[in-house]
């Protein structure tokens, strides 16, 4: 009967070893992002060296950032979550730029000016992250660390741009064609003061990160991580919005995708309170390299986006830069 009864007690107490491993922090998070966007149109077939026929750059400034980390440690492994959100506000400018003389053929290369120009007034409607990580932390001498980790990232921002002005060149007779001048000589003048949108873009990408983090502790309370790590996929899929009347208003739809494209650094700075929790102070850097794809449209009265003879001429693209600077507090059970 004693056996019987020592066979709870080994159980439980085997239990209570086991979840001494384990630890666990959750980690509220606020911060500031800064940085831009950049959304392309590129000419596939361009007969020059140039082949970007518009460019448009969404500012980040300022962006306010409010967030949620969780971490499961045990022994060797780690597995971290963390979600993030902005705040809707103004941020900055949006500028768009093309260069329409790369279409004509035959042209020199004094020609290949940008031909129209506008700037609105950039806000982030929303913005939403979320990651998960798989750390394996290898055992070296204290006081330094060093982990391998796994991480698969989803991020999505939706930016609209309001108000604004800008010029488009005019188009002129040039020997038996035409061609269009520069915005800043001869350009139309153009306004927007409505209190809707002239334009949207919205963001989203999926990110599958590989990257290491080397740690050194200084003393038991502070405790230095420094990050960095690359995609090896980059996926996005970029929507632009051009708003007019509702008969004329155009969806632009671009699929674009990337292989070693995107990578981040990150600096973290860990100081364990006398009382309780810890204090954590974070910079990253972020930076996709030029990712592209596919280009599709339709009528914004239509339902769905269709491959036109456009998607054999041109095609979209993304790239970005993001500073962000975050502080959180952390409570470990």
């Amino acid at each position: 009967m004693k056996k019987f009864l020592l066979i709870p007690v080994l159980f439980f107490s085997s239990l209570l070893a086991f979840a001494r491993d384990f630890n666990f922090t959750l980690e509220p998070t606020a911060g500031l992002r800064y940085g831009h966007i950049g959304e392309y149109v590129i000419l596939i077939d361009s007969p020059y060296d140039k082949d970007i026929l518009s460019y448009l750059e969404w500012d980040i400034q300022s962006d306010i950032l409010c967030g949620l980390k969780a971490d499961l440690n045990w022994k060797y492994f780690s597995i971290e979550t963390s979600i993030k959100s902005s705040l809707p506000k103004t941020s900055g400018q949006m500028q768009d730029s093309d260069w329409m003389n790369i279409t004509i053929p035959n042209l020199p290369d004094k020609f290949l000016y940008k031909t129209h120009y506008t700037s609105h007034n950039n806000e982030i409607d929303n913005h939403f992250n979320a990651n998960a990580a798989l750390n394996f932390k290898v055992p070296v001498p204290d006081p330094f660390g060093f982990s391998f980790f796994g991480k698969i990232e989803y991020d999505s921002i939706k930016m609209s741009g309001y108000k604004g002005s800008g010029w488009h060149g005019s188009t002129k007779i040039y020997k038996e064609g035409f061609i269009i001048y520069p915005y800043y000589l001869d350009g139309t003048p153009e306004s927007w003061n409505s209190s809707y949108p002239v334009i949207s873009y919205t963001l989203e990408s999926i990110f599958t990160w590989l990257g290491t983090t080397i740690s050194y502790n200084f003393t038991p309370a502070m405790k230095l991580n420094l990050s960095g790590a690359v995609s090896i996929y980059t996926y996005a899929t970029g929507l632009d919005n051009h708003f007019s009347s509702e008969s004329t208003s155009v969806d632009y739809l671009d699929l674009m995708n990337g292989f070693f494209s995107s990578f981040y650094g990150n600096l973290n700075f860990k100081y364990v309170l006398p009382s309780a929790g810890t204090i954590s102070i974070s910079s990253s850097v972020f930076y996709q390299s030029l990712i592209t794809g596919p280009d599709y449209q339709k009528a914004s009265s239509q339902k769905y986006f269709y491959d036109s003879d456009k998607s054999t001429v041109v095609m979209g693209g993304s790239d970005s830069f993001i500073f962000e600077l975050s502080v959180g507090y952390c409570f470990s059970f």
